[in-house]
């Protein structure tokens, strides 16, 4: 689980649904890109700091995709 991944390989964050979504539109050939916020870290944590990252990265991420969608070629009215 998150524990025995932390601790071999020192990683900070788990993404299990976005790995299963992913195999499954490979199986059926289905072009996938998945965009994710880390929320839950691979160590102990509160409810608090989970609370915390949802909003601030949540929020820097909409802010990053919505500046590179105005400033890409071919993209008007946003």
């Amino acid at each position: 689980g998150r524990d025995e991944l932390y601790q071999t390989f020192g990683g900070l964050s788990v993404d299990w649904e976005t790995g299963a979504c992913v195999q499954v539109c490979n199986l059926f050939r289905v072009p996938v890109l998945a965009i994710r916020v880390i929320t839950d870290y691979a160590y102990e944590h509160t409810a608090n700091e989970y609370q915390n990252n949802v909003k601030n990265y949540s929020y820097l991420l909409c802010n990053y995709l919505l500046d590179f969608l105005r400033t890409s070629k071919g993209i008007s009215g946003m």
